[in-house]
């Protein structure tokens, strides 16, 4: 075919059109001949909609047709567009049943009496709410940055304690602990916890701690 003109002895041009590349249809014979490829845009989502526009002249026409290029725009032709819409544009102007349409109502019911202007006597009562909400959570984030700060404080102070290493031994001795690092070495010493999670965790619980907050995990 790509001989055509040759063939019918006019000056004749052969137009093809597919929306496979060139490069997927090529001849495998190395003397075939190399077309002028022009490529043509895809349409835009306005053109699609201009396409599909005179389907139908029902006002919910263009939201409804929105609504489908929004959900597969992308991923079909405009013909395939026009078959889809043809095919769910009687449902979606389809009459509900009585029991769904009571559903809609109660449900609009409830999102318009959620958003509707609050009578004035009442905005009051709602702000004193909001106010004591607010100052309720500063007074609990200030609580509990008071309480972080005292940990750490003990924390700090029992690291730097007799008290504590003075335990580690008795703690080994008791196999709940074990020494990673050599014997000999008296900085930098390394201990190992014995004790599975779930012990750990009571124990942490007994406490009035959580265990996770000082976990973390060790990538070797």
């Amino acid at each position: 075919m790509t001989r055509l003109g040759e063939l019918v002895g006019l000056p004749a041009t052969l137009v093809l059109c597919s929306q496979m590349p060139w490069d997927d249809l090529r001849p495998a014979r190395a003397d075939a001949p190399e077309p002028i490829h022009v490529y043509l845009d895809p349409p835009s989502r306005q053109d699609t909609l201009s396409l599909l526009l005179p389907g139908s002249q029902h006002p919910l026409y263009p939201r409804f047709l929105d609504l489908l290029l929004s959900s597969m725009g992308n991923l079909a032709s405009p013909s395939d567009l026009e078959y889809v819409a043809s095919a769910l544009w009687p449902l979606y102007t389809a009459t509900l049943p009585p029991h769904e349409e009571m559903t809609l109502i109660a449900m609009f019911s409830s999102l318009y009496a959620e958003h509707a202007p609050r009578p004035p006597e009442l905005e009051i009562a709602f702000g004193y709410d909001a106010y004591q909400s607010l100052a309720e959570s500063e007074r609990r984030r200030d609580e509990e940055m008071e309480l972080d700060e005292r940990w750490e404080d003990e924390v700090d102070h029992l690291a730097h304690s007799t008290r504590l290493w003075s335990l580690i031994p008795e703690l080994e001795g008791q196999g709940l602990l074990r020494r990673t690092s050599p014997s000999d070495r008296l900085d930098n010493v390394t201990l190992r916890c014995e004790i599975d999670y779930d012990t750990a965790r009571d124990i942490a619980r007994d406490l009035r701690f959580t265990l996770d907050d000082y976990l973390y995990e060790l990538n070797v």
